[in-house]
């Protein structure tokens, strides 16, 4: 978790790893999952502008889907003096609170899931509701779109019976059909 701040390539990656999943398709599969990242600085950079190039490969470290949702939505409110300042301080809270929580995890899981059993089902639904939270004050355009197209190909996935694989399908197909809706709009 130190090195891996990504909660869906944790998954996935474990997910793999429990199969026998050799190590180039895990390589393979966790670059093709995080190529939505890619998408982020295009639509973070309208707000960081200013920022040397030093400071923004530092705060590419901790952009993830959550503090990506809340930067977007409040980076322009920001004064522009400040705004690399506060999304390193968001990232670092997240940071912070992702260590924490995987040690926490560690730690307790196994005792937490043996006392209340009905919360391995609630652990295993938190991350998509997480998602799901954080994107909502974003749907509007094409960010619906990606937004409509992952939850359907991520669930048609889990109801054939292949949650791995449909976590990097939504990972890819979402933000793709978000890029299409936002060129075919443009026309």
């Amino acid at each position: 978790s130190g090195i891996i701040f990504a909660g869906a390539s944790q998954f996935a990656l474990i997910g793999l790893l429990a199969t026998g999943t050799p190590a180039g398709m895990l390589l393979l599969t966790t670059f093709a999952l995080n190529l939505r990242h890619l998408l982020y600085g295009p639509l973070l950079s309208p707000f960081l502008q200013r920022a040397s190039t030093g400071r923004s490969l530092l705060v590419a470290f901790g952009l993830t889907d959550e503090v990506f949702a809340a930067a977007f939505a409040r980076l322009a409110q920001k004064p522009e003096g400040e705004r690399v300042a506060w999304l390193a301080g968001l990232e670092v809270g997240a940071y912070l609170a992702w260590l924490a929580g995987t040690a926490i995890g560690a730690g307790s899981g196994d005792l937490l899931v043996t006392l209340f059993p009905q919360m391995a089902a609630a652990l295993a639904f938190a991350l998509p509701v997480l998602f799901l939270v954080l994107l909502l004050p974003l749907l509007e355009g094409e960010v619906t779109v990606a937004v409509l197209v992952a939850a359907i190909v991520a669930g048609l996935f889990q109801f054939a019976g292949y949650p791995t694989p449909g976590i990097l399908a939504a990972g890819l197909a979402g933000p793709l059909a978000g890029l299409l809706w936002r060129r075919c709009a443009c026309r």
